[in-house]
């Protein structure tokens, strides 16, 4: 009984030390938030422009958020964690993205919203992950590979074929063998934290934000867009979506 007691004492503490160094979810300022610092100045007020306009003719939601690590967090919980606090698109729609990018990890997550999961499917997330986002990061071209990625998601989003890759719109039967195990490894883990996130929702929402581990990697940057103000509007996720790396 005494050994029970303290295996289960000794799984309490390891979740108490879990939720007390958890990464944070940062504020939601602009379209762009660059943690990582992978995207220039100028580009980046581009960017968020681009984004807000997205947003305010259709209403769909697209952010990008770049960290330097996960710091032991898994990707797609923390990817999760983000879009249930920031809540991009309208709740009427659900029609939000979330473009997550670990740094030290090598990670990528896209994020869709419940209305967006029939144009933004697993397949060209995916697509857009390998075809157009790593091949830029493996040779350190950071910011061309994000300012493709979003290219890519508001054409398939606005239905403009201009503006999405070749290698995007054909479908994934180029596919190796390697890369169907990734994605089968990758929804299975994305399937088992999203369950824990919707049954940790039943149990209520947690209080109080002083769990939460702070950034201390750099200094956030904030740029104003013609006094614009960006907000999520209610929107809601469900797991959909691709991860890979580079």
């Amino acid at each position: 009984m005494k050994k029970n007691k303290l295996c289960v004492l000794v799984l309490l503490f390891g979740f108490t030390i879990n939720s007390l160094f958890s990464l944070s979810v940062p504020n939601l300022t602009n379209p762009i938030v660059d943690n990582a610092n992978l995207i220039s100045d100028g580009v980046e007020i581009n960017l968020n422009n681009q984004l807000m306009d997205l947003s305010d003719s259709t209403g769909t939601q697209l952010a990008v958020l770049t960290i330097p690590s996960l710091e032991g967090e898994v990707l797609e919980s923390y990817s999760m964690k983000v879009a249930d606090s920031w809540k991009l698109g309208t709740a009427e729609k659900d029609n939000g993205v979330l473009l997550l990018i670990a740094l030290e990890e090598r990670s990528i997550r896209i994020e869709v919203g419940y209305g967006l999961e029939g144009i933004l499917t697993d397949t060209k997330c995916g697509l857009i992950i390998r075809n157009v986002i790593a091949p830029e990061f493996r040779n350190g071209n950071y910011q061309a590979g994000i300012v493709n990625a979003i290219n890519n998601i508001v054409g398939l989003v606005k239905n403009d074929e201009t503006l999405v890759s070749k290698r995007v719109l054909s479908d994934s039967s180029g596919m190796d063998p390697g890369g169907f195990i990734f994605a089968g490894i990758a929804l299975l883990y994305g399937f088992i934290f999203v369950m824990a996130i919707i049954s940790s929702r039943k149990r209520g929402p947690r209080t109080g934000s002083s769990g939460s581990r702070p950034y201390v990697h750099h200094i956030p940057r904030n740029f104003p867009s013609g006094g614009r103000t960006f907000s999520g509007g209610g929107g809601g996720f469900g797991g959909g979506g691709a991860s890979g790396g580079w």
